[in-house]
């Protein structure tokens, strides 16, 4: 189907896909199943039928079907029939967090929680989390955002032609008084390995998530593939969803509060690390520190 054009007209309206329910479909069967109220169609696939365990029940108590890929493959014969097929995505598991598994009218959250929880991650995972603005560009930003202008003048660090603003030291109030876009804005001049999100997912059992892109994803894999597995980690540069239903991600907030930042550091690595356990295989190294951790959370209930 990859090589053939023929062939591939021929089958791509009866290729079958196996299915987290236990049958096999094809994308017409997958469509009149999951009837989405959007344009396109998105059909959500996870890599195998043993990893993602996480994603895969948070899907399914959703109703979301599943579809496996059983084959690295796949990822070049889902792009084909996304460019002969009228609007039909395929869509991995852990790209995004769909709108359905967050549960928007959540009042686990008090105010100020959301920032609190992303310093505590970023601190315990060493994470600088740095605006970084060229002279021209700190201009253009403030002529969208002048009161900014008094309100970050404490907060800039000047390092020749650039201007730097921690965003973790932002207080709560000036975060407020700049709103939403600008410290979107703010937010999209920091570069970081990886990104904190927190969403209350409608489940309490999972602390958090890692969230990969799509295009990365798939970047990744055709790199893994070409490579024969020697491809560069790309998963480093991910997002880590915080869910604060989570009892354990509330009792960070209490820990804190108590001056008992150890224990939120290294709570904090293990959830990240668990997280991690679902998209990649560790090296040693990692194994090593995963392990550490985990011994160090069991010596907390001793």
């Amino acid at each position: 189907m990859l090589k053939e054009d023929d062939f591939f007209e021929a089958m791509k309206d009866i290729a079958i896909f196996k299915s987290a329910a236990g049958d096999y479909l094809t994308v017409e069967e997958y469509k009149a199943r999951n009837a989405a109220s959007e344009d396109n169609t998105k059909i959500w696939y996870a890599a195998s039928e043993d990893t993602q365990v996480s994603y895969l029940n948070l899907m399914k108590e959703q109703g979301i079907e599943v579809i496996f890929q059983t084959s690295p493959l796949d990822i070049h014969l889902f792009q084909r029939l996304e460019s002969k097929l009228e609007k039909v995505e395929f869509v991995r598991v852990d790209s995004e967090v769909n709108d359905i598994l967050v549960d928007k009218d959540s009042k686990a959250m008090e105010a100020g929680s959301e920032h609190k929880l992303q310093k505590l991650f970023y601190r315990a995972l060493n994470q600088k989390v740095e605006a970084s603005f060229s002279k021209d560009s700190y201009k253009d930003f403030l002529k969208k955002f002048p009161a900014a202008a008094t309100a970050l003048t404490p907060h800039i660090t000047q390092q020749e032609e650039q201007t730097l603003i921690n965003l973790m030291d932002l207080p709560d109030e000036l975060r407020a008084e700049l709103g939403d876009e600008a410290m979107k804005e703010l937010q999209n001049h920091a570069y970081t390995e990886f990104k904190v999100d927190v969403k209350s997912l409608k489940t309490k059992d999972i602390p958090g998530v890692i969230v990969f892109s799509e295009f990365m994803r798939r970047w990744h894999d055709m790199d893994m593939v070409s490579k024969m597995g020697g491809g560069g980690d790309m998963l480093k540069h991910h997002t880590l969803v915080v869910n604060p239903e989570n009892q354990i991600i509330q009792k960070l907030l209490d820990l804190d509060q108590a001056g008992r930042e150890e224990e939120v550091n290294v709570l904090c690595g293990y959830i990240h690390d668990l997280s991690l356990l679902e998209q990649k295989a560790f090296s040693g190294e990692e194994l090593k520190s995963f392990i550490a951790k985990a011994n160090k959370v069991l010596s907390y209930l001793a």
